[in-house]
């Protein structure tokens, strides 16, 4: 028999920064902790602010952190990205945007970034016809480093050795 026990605690917000709420903060905070055969403890975290900074000019900017950790492991993880969005007239949207993200883990180390640029095109047509039109370029770096590891099973009920299998050992 297993018995789990976890406890949650979790905080959100939405606040508006300007009296003709143009500017948008959101706020994301989350614990909890597992305990079982294997402890688990996990944290997040999340900042987003969203902005008009011009008619028809929006930002998005967002920190992002995410930690668990495990009795022979853990991870860390940092998220930054955000984006800039024009609206000319009602049919033409662009946007550029942005992303970078660290992860070091126990056996591991992996950064990405990427960056693109986003157009969209809508017109309507005759009565009820539609024409959407979408171009999109990114560009992706992707880094992963580790070190050779010696991993530990637990509670595992196979064990291999010369080609022999045993259950239940």
């Amino acid at each position: 028999s297993t018995r789990t026990t976890t406890d949650n605690l979790t905080f959100t917000s939405n606040i508006h920064l300007d009296r003709l709420q143009k500017y948008r903060l959101n706020s994301f905070l989350s614990a909890m902790n597992q305990t079982r055969s294997e402890n688990l403890k996990r944290y997040q975290a999340s900042e987003t602010l969203f902005g008009e900074l011009a008619p028809r000019l929006n930002m998005y900017a967002n920190y992002s952190f995410y930690q668990y950790t495990l009795p022979n492991s853990n991870s860390n993880q940092h998220n930054f990205n955000g984006s800039l969005t024009h609206r000319l007239y009602e049919s033409l949207i662009t946007a550029i945007y942005g992303e970078y993200n660290d992860t070091r883990h126990t056996v591991y180390q992996e950064l990405i970034s990427k960056e693109g640029i986003d157009i969209h095109y809508q017109k309507k047509l005759f009565a009820e016809g539609l024409l959407t039109l979408g171009y999109k370029f990114e560009h992706r770096h992707h880094k992963e480093v580790s070190d050779p590891v010696r991993l530990q099973i637990l509670n595992e009920q196979h064990a291999l050795s010369d080609g022999r299998i045993e259950i239940g050992r």
